[in-house]
């Protein structure tokens, strides 16, 4: 409600102030309240991802990730070929399902993948796989 006061004047008569209500409070979905920092303001640096943030570090990750690809494939000859991905497709999903924290792995399968997907569209088959007959994604022999 508005607060009344009553001021009396000098003249004789009084005269009534009426002042505006406070404004209602709402309560906010989003927790509202003052947010603060934990530890005495510390700010702490986020990694962008598997090479770092800017264009050349994440370019020289993959070049290196490139070259771990075929270095591997060249030292382990007896590689698994999986149907459809070929032996990159499988250095691709092995350094991917292990990458965990390690930037290295994470650019090792991208590396595979991208080196995959440029032979599928390239020569329409994944080097390593089974069968020179067989190419394609979906393949009926």
């Amino acid at each position: 409600m508005a607060k009344r006061a009553t001021v009396k004047r000098s003249g004789g008569g009084s005269v009534v102030v009426v002042s505006p209500p406070a404004p209602i409070a709402r309560r906010r979905s989003r927790g509202g309240g003052v947010r603060r920092r934990r530890g005495g303001g510390k700010r702490r640096r986020v990694s962008g991802g598997g090479s770092g943030g800017n264009i050349q570090n994440r370019m020289i990750g993959h070049a290196v990730g490139g070259f771990a690809v075929g270095f591997i494939e060249k030292s382990f000859p007896q590689l698994p070929t999986l149907p459809i991905v070929g032996k990159k497709g499988a250095i691709a999903i092995a350094a991917y399902m292990l990458r965990g924290h390690s930037p290295i792995l994470a650019d090792v399968a991208l590396a595979a993948a991208a080196i995959s997907g440029y032979q599928l569209g390239s020569t329409g088959s994944i080097s390593g796989e089974y069968d020179d007959d067989v190419s394609g994604l979906a393949a009926q022999v």
